[in-house]
This record gives structure tokens, C-alpha cells and sequence, in this order.
């Protein structure tokens, strides 16, 4: 699922590559993604040039960034489990080496968990799951 950075930068009437490349810059090397820093600028009467241009949009989007802060964020999948009594404590064991977290649990003929797991855990998480034969998996949903 690891798709390529799609990237854009906008200079929108300024001189070329004076504004977005900055901006897109600052993003790049604070490691952000997923996101958008937009400035805005209004001219107060001194011309800067272009080299003041660049410095005026990149630490004006540096400083966006590190006023908003970053946040890790992983795309996850919601899934219920359908566990036998006897194999509870097993399944419960690889869902917390897998950081996984159970939602809500049923008591009925079996046990049943709704989890929330990272989507780059899924492919472990199956795997491991195959020693299993009597737990199945549904998978219901996939968030950003």
C-alpha cells in the first residue's frame, strides 16, 4: 500500500519558484505529509526581490509548522474476531504483541472482539492467525 509522495507547490503570481518550492521545502524537511501550509501575503510597501521572497515564504511556512505541531498518524482496520473460548488467551496475546486494540467483546457461543489494528500490521496479523484455524476474521472497515 505505499504509494509515491504526490507533491505540488504553487507560487500563484509570484516569481517562479519564489513561494511554493520554499513552502514545499519547509514541509519536506520537517518530514510532514498529508498536509498543506498556505501563506499569505500582503505588501507592505518594501520590495523584497526574489531572494527575500524565499526566505519570507519558507520561514513563514517553517514557523506554521512548528506552531501546529506534528502529529503520527497510521492508517488502521477495524475487524471482528470470532475467537473460541479455549483460544482467547492466544488470540488476545498476538493482538497485544501487534499493538492492536480491542474495541468491544462479546460473551455468546464464542467469544467475538471488534479490534482496530495499523493496516501494516494486517499481513502479521493473518499470518499468525492461520495456526488458528478455529478463529475467523472480518474485516469491516480501513481509516486514514
Amino acid at each position: 500500500m505505499n504509494r509515491p509522495i504526490e507533491e505540488r507547490a504553487n507560487d500563484a503570481g509570484e516569481p517562479a519558484h519564489s513561494a511554493g518550492t520554499p513552502i514545499l521545502h519547509a514541509l519536506q524537511s520537517a518530514m510532514v505529509e498529508q498536509s498543506a501550509v498556505i501563506v499569505v501575503r500582503y505588501f507592505g510597501g518594501t520590495k523584497l526581490g526574489v531572494p527575500g521572497l524565499i526566505t519570507a515564504y519558507r520561514q513563514a511556512a517553517e514557523l506554521a509548522i512548528q506552531e501546529a505541531g506534528t502529529k503520527e498518524v497510521h492508517p488502521m482496520a477495524i475487524g471482528r474476531f470470532t475467537v473460541p473460548y479455549a483460544l482467547i488467551g492466544a488470540a488476545e496475546l498476538h493482538l497485544r504483541q501487534l499493538d492492536a486494540q480491542i474495541l468491544d467483546q462479546r460473551f455468546d457461543d464464542a467469544c467475538s472482539f471488534t479490534i482496530k489494528i495499523k493496516c501494516a500490521f494486517l499481513a502479521d496479523l493473518e499470518t499468525r492467525m492461520q495456526a488458528f484455524p478455529d478463529i475467523h476474521i472480518q474485516w469491516d472497515t480501513a481509516t486514514p
